[in-house]
């Protein structure tokens, strides 16, 4: 599963929970860093999939201060990769 963050300058931290009925993960990205597809790492299996994208907090500097302007969640969009 692949998910698209289309702005590094969203400046989010997110987490994105993925359930395939009883198996849920949780993986947290920071946009800020990120843009392009990203493939969170995980097996699922095929049918049902649930992705939820939560605003975690603003994404912090390289010297782990607060971004300034950074408290927004970039759209997602999602990509199921069966092979």
């Amino acid at each position: 599963m692949r998910v698209w963050v289309p702005d590094e300058h969203a400046g989010a931290r997110v987490a994105y929970t993925v359930s395939d009925g009883p198996q849920v993960q949780t993986f947290q990205l920071s946009q800020e860093t990120t843009n392009g597809w990203y493939a969170l790492p995980g097996a699922f299996s095929a049918s049902p999939l649930t992705l939820r994208m939560t605003y975690l907090r603003p994404s912090t500097t390289a010297s782990g201060g607060p971004c300034q302007a950074c408290d927004a969640m970039a759209a997602a969009q999602v990509r199921f990769d069966f092979g």
